[in-house]
């Protein structure tokens, strides 16, 4: 950013992933040590959530760093076409999972009250 300028440094999509990927480290860490308690029974999962976008970053950025390797630029390129090929197959699949969600919604499967009574 200080040899291009704020200007130039923005107009790049990969910039912004750099950037996500630092504060949302930041923010991690910071979640984890001063708010995140993990065996608290009332704990939201933030901490937890942001570790999964980290991650999913860093997996990103080591993919685009890969593909500067000749050896492996042809690996790179074929698992993006992988991920771009699985789309309809998870479109589908997710397709299936609310069918099935509904159906057991429908048919009562795993509805439960809580009760002190055991009558109920």
């Amino acid at each position: 950013m200080y040899k291009q300028g704020p200007k130039e440094y923005f107009l790049d999509f990969w910039n912004y992933i750099d950037q996500m990927h630092i504060w949302c480290g930041f923010a991690s860490i910071i979640i984890q040590i001063g708010t995140y308690k993990p065996y608290d029974p009332g704990n939201s999962y933030v901490g937890d959530v942001f570790l999964i976008i980290v991650t999913f970053l860093m997996l990103i950025k080591t993919f685009f760093y890969l593909r500067i390797f000749s050896s492996l630029s042809y690996i790179v390129t074929m698992m993006k076409k992988v991920f771009y090929d699985l789309r309809v197959f998870m479109y589908f699949y997710l397709i299936l999972i609310l069918m099935f969600s509904v159906i057991l919604g429908i048919l009562k499967v795993g509805n439960f009250k809580l009760s002190d009574d055991p009558k109920v």
